[in-house]
């Protein structure tokens, strides 16, 4: 079993070493470690550049240009040689015992193309476990993925010909990236799940995409309306205005502007008179089963 490990880098010269070490002291070990450079201005590339001269595994490429994980991630899809991509995040960690965990859930349960699990979230030094598994028969998840996804990027396995299936990583995603990843994966391929942790997910103080209220607006109306109509026709209502509860609970702004945001985007993506009615009523319905619950 040939594995790749992907490995997107952009300034993270505190965690990078971190990082690609996780991955050197694996049990079983990866055909190959590939890190995509997004232009860093610090010393991520230095520090790559000396651990390649220790391992041969390790392969660097770098962007001309900063162009955003996702082109990263593809690149490294692209210049992989493993029929099975490993994806990890440049500031989190595998466990020791990830790809053995992997390469067996695979040899025993054969005939999926996307094998994931849990992880551990380190705050500052605090871990908790958090399990990912999602409501459902291991295969198909495509409903409960639309709704919500708890699959994120490091630890998750998948077939290399599954990803090129997708046409590979939407690099236009603001946010949500692995989200609309799963959304598009799921619809075609089957996942399963394994009840053990695969990463460490690090919390640090540095900037992260989950803390630009912007960018979390765009990327989940973006998703929204590239998916209307499986929306739509698969989850309803209840899903989009799931997501919109969610991001006034992150921000803890006013309730009313998410509402407002939330009727303006179904309004845009629905396209008859009739939908639009029809949806009204079902959204009328919630909010006052809500407002009765609080």
């Amino acid at each position: 079993m040939n594995v790749s490990v992907v490995i997107p880098l952009y300034n993270r010269e505190k965690t990078i070493e971190n990082a690609v070490r996780s991955v050197l002291n694996q049990t079983k070990q990866p055909m190959e470690i590939i890190l995509v450079d997004d232009n860093s201005a610090d010393k991520s590339v230095e520090i790559v550049r000396k651990m390649r001269r220790q391992n041969s595994k390790i392969r660097l490429l770098c962007l001309k240009k900063n162009s955003g994980a996702q082109v990263a991630r593809n690149c490294g899809i692209k210049a992989a040689k493993g029929d099975w991509i490993l994806f990890l995040d440049s500031d989190d960690e595998l466990l020791d015992h990830t790809l053995e965990v992997q390469q067996e859930a695979v040899e025993k349960n054969p005939g999926y193309d996307v094998y994931y699990g849990d992880y551990l979230r380190n705050d500052h030094g605090r871990k908790y476990y958090v399990n990912c598994r999602m409501k459902g028969r291991d295969g198909d998840y495509f409903h409960n993925i639309l709704f919500a996804s708890k699959v994120l990027f490091p630890g998750v396995l998948v077939k290399k010909a599954a990803l090129e299936d997708i046409g590979l990583l939407d690099p236009n995603v603001p946010s949500y990236q692995e989200w609309d990843t799963h959304i598009r994966l799921s619809l075609q391929h089957k996942y399963f799940y394994t009840h053990k942790p695969m990463f460490i997910y690090n919390i640090h103080d540095g900037e992260t995409i989950s803390k630009d209220f912007n960018r979390d607006i765009r990327g989940f109306k973006y998703i929204v309306r590239s998916n209307s109509s499986l929306f739509l026709k698969e989850s309803g209502i209840e899903s989009i205005l799931f997501y919109y509860n969610g991001l006034y609970q992150r921000y803890n702004n006013d309730y009313r502007q998410y509402y407002f945001l939330f009727i303006k985007n179904l309004i845009q993506i629905t396209s008859t008179n009739d939908m639009i009615e029809r949806f009204y009523l079902r959204l009328f319905k919630y909010l006052w089963k809500d407002k009765r619950n609080n």
